[in-house]
Parts: C-alpha cells; sequence; structure tokens
C-alpha cells in the first residue's frame, strides 16, 4: 500500500517526520505527539539502555525509545510487510541510527500464528492461532501465516547480553510473547510495558483476562496500571477490582508497567524537565503579556486622561483670559462710571450754586416786586406788555 499519508510531529521534544497508513495516524495532528509512557520511560530508562520494542508499527515508540536511551539500542520489532517497510522509512528519514529494525512475529517459539494484518488500521494487526475461527473471518483482516520466534531465541541469535526494557503491545499476543522470554526475563529481569486489552485477550488469544492478569502477577513481583491521561503509576493489587475498572471503566485497555524491583528513577532523558520548565516560562510569558497589555491599557488611559487634561487646561486658559478681560472691561467701566460720578458730583454742585442763586434772584425778585418801585412802574410794564401784542 503506497497511498501513506505523512505527519510532521514532534516526539520527546525533537521533530520527527513521519508517514503510515490507516485510521491512527490519519487522526493524528501535526505537533506534539505524547504519551504517558514516554514521560514513564524518561524517568526509569537510564541513556544506554538496550530495548526491545514488541509490536512497533511504524515506529512512534521505537523513535522515543532511541531518543530516550540515547547511548543505547532500540530493537524495534514489526511483523506486517508494508507496516514494516514505513517502520524503517520512520527511522532512517529521522536519523534514529540506534534503532534496529527487524521483521519478525515474536511469540512462543516455533509456534505456527496467522498474522492479521488490519487494512483499516495497522495498530490493529494481531495474530491467532490456524484454528480460531472466529477471529479469522473478520472482513478488515489480512491473514498471513507466519512462524514465531521468542524473545529468548531472538536474543541469543543475536548475542545479546544485556536487556533494560521490552515493550509489548501485540493486540492479545502479549502473554504469548512473555511466555517466550522466560529465560531473558529471569537473567535481566528488565521494565516490561504491556498493554493489558481485554478485548483482545478473549477473541485473539482465547485466554480469559483474569488469568492472564493471575499469569503477568506470577512472573513479576511488581505491577502498576498506568493512568490514561496523566501517566500515574498505581499499584495492581486487587485481580477483581483492576478487572472491574478495565473493562467498566477503561474500555477494556490499560497499559502496565511490571518489574522485578522497585522503580529507581534513572533519568534516561531530562525532556520532560525541559518541558516542564518550557510549561513555567510559558506561563511567565503568559503572564508578562497580560500584564503589557494592562500597562498599554493604563498608558492609552493616561495619554486620554492628559489630551483631556490639555483640553481642560487649555480652556481655563480661554476662560481665564476671558475672564482677564472682563476684568479689564469692567475696570474701565468702573473707572468711566467714577468719572461720570465725578461729573454728576460736579453737575450737582453746579446746580446747588445755580439754585442758590436763582433762590438769591427770587428772593431779590420777591423784595423787588414788594418795592416802591415796583408798584410804579407796573403801569408801564403793562403798557409794553399790550405793545408787544
Amino acid at each position: 500500500m503506497n497511498n501513506y499519508i505523512e505527519k510532521n510531529l514532534s516526539i520527546v521534544g525533537m521533530d520527527a517526520r513521519v508517514r503510515g497508513y490507516g485510521n491512527f495516524i490519519f487522526s493524528l495532528k501535526d505537533g506534539p505527539y505524547e504519551e504517558p509512557a514516554f514521560k514513564i520511560w524518561c524517568e526509569y530508562l537510564g541513556f544506554d539502555a538496550v530495548c526491545i520494542d514488541v509490536g512497533a508499527n511504524i515506529g512512534l515508540t521505537s523513535i522515543a525509545l532511541a531518543r530516550i536511551a540515547s547511548a543505547g539500542t532500540v530493537y524495534a520489532i514489526e511483523p506486517d510487510d508494508t507496516t514494516f517497510s514505513n517502520l524503517v522509512a520512520n527511522l532512517t528519514a529521522n536519523g534514529v541510527a540506534n534503532a534496529v529494525p527487524v521483521q519478525a512475529l515474536l511469540g512462543v517459539d516455533g509456534a505456527e500464528k496467522v498474522f492479521l494484518a488490519n487494512e483499516a488500521d495497522p495498530t490493529g494487526s494481531t495474530s491467532i492461532t490456524p484454528h480460531n475461527s472466529r477471529a479469522s473471518q473478520q472482513t478488515q483482516f489480512y491473514p498471513q501465516k507466519k512462524n514465531c520466534i521468542s524473545i529468548d531465541r531472538f536474543c541469543e541469535e543475536r548475542q545479546i547480553s544485556r536487556l533494560d526494557f521490552i515493550k509489548i503491545d501485540t493486540e492479545g499476543a502479549e502473554i504469548e510473547v512473555l511466555r517466550g522470554a522466560h529465560r531473558i526475563l529471569s537473567e535481566h529481569t528488565p521494565l516490561v510495558y504491556m498493554e493489558f486489552n481485554s478485548h483482545c485477550l478473549m477473541n485473539f488469544a482465547n485466554i480469559n483476562p483474569p488469568q492472564a492478569l493471575e499469569e503477568i502477577r506470577e512472573i513479576f513481583p511488581y505491577i502498576w496500571r498506568v493512568g490514561k491521561t496523566d501517566g500515574k503509576l498505581e499499584p495492581v493489587d486487587d485481580v477483581y477490582r483492576f478487572m472491574y475498572e478495565n473493562v467498566l471503566h477503561h474500555g477494556c485497555v490499560d497499559d502496565l508497567l511490571c518489574g522485578f524491583d522497585k522503580l529507581a528513577k534513572k533519568r534516561g532523558s531530562h525532556y520532560y524537565n525541559l518541558v516542564e520548565a518550557l510549561a513555567k516560562l510559558r506561563q511567565v510569558e503568559q503572564e508578562r503579556d497580560s500584564i503589557t497589555l494592562r500597562l498599554d491599557q493604563i498608558t492609552a488611559e493616561h495619554d486620554a486622561m492628559a489630551l483631556s487634561l490639555g483640553q481642560i487646561t487649555a480652556e481655563r486658559d480661554a476662560m481665564t483670559l476671558s475672564l482677564g478681560q472682563i476684568i479689564a472691561e469692567r475696570d474701565a467701566m468702573a473707572l468711566s462710571l467714577g468719572q461720570i460720578i465725578a461729573e454728576r458730583d460736579a453737575m450737582t454742585l453746579s446746580l446747588g450754586q445755580i439754585i442758590a442763586e436763582r433762590d438769591v434772584i427770587a428772593t431779590n425778585l420777591d423784595a423787588l416786586q414788594v418795592s416802591t418801585s415796583w408798584r410804579i412802574t407796573a403801569p408801564l410794564r403793562a403798557i409794553k406788555t399790550r405793545l408787544s401784542h
């Protein structure tokens, strides 16, 4: 199948361009690709860890492991032809030199299996025994006959003398993979990160899920369930409670971290410390941007207030000027009024003098009218008055 899709991702803090086909890769968005597993691997794998990725698919987890164990080795195991081709292409395209792609079907050594390639989504591919007719009749699967190789045989043939970590995601064949790793598990006691899918265990492997969990508990002294979103590890102590939550609350799918010792942090990668620091930096930057925005608002308000103050000051100055003019006019009017009052007082004084003179004349006239000469000349004044008419 050549109609693959390409995505630009960020895996463990570094860019990765990957290709593949099917629903899973189609659902991915360009940008950070994170799984709760990555943080756990960063904490508990060393820089030089030797890892086996069973069910590597197109290589996203193999790329993550190779970057976390940058001085170690990752064996990326994938059985399907087309998916393996994409796995190789992705490891090569992203310069993952410490990952070794291997096309193989891991399980119980020499067992005959039918590999069911899921054409709609390779992440759902699985393997079954040849007599499992119930699963083989599913139309979305393309069956391929293959023989299994065990992890014990795989490590022996490649002379792997050290093994720190195994990741198993085989859609129900996880128990068979563990059964084929008896020697390696006992000799090297690696951490094992595996999917526990009750649906796949029942329908593809014909294993009762509680029995599968009990078998896992017989191998590993320590088992933790991985939180779906936060990666928090919860010890698996109660099989009934685990199965109840697995079926009713987790859609039949959980991830398990299994070990032979209590967990000891090795800090294979400080990426998540960097992520946390970057998150704090982004928070500080957001707070800074918020403060800057508020400061800009305050500055704008200040400038608006300054402009208003300038307008008010200009209006005040104009009013002060007008008031000065009014005061000057008032003072001029007061001066004119003073002059008018002075002239009125002068005229009043002159009027008083005139009245006084009039009174003197009237007094003299009255005195004249009562005098003898006034009476003697009265006939003459009468004649003069007639003549004047």
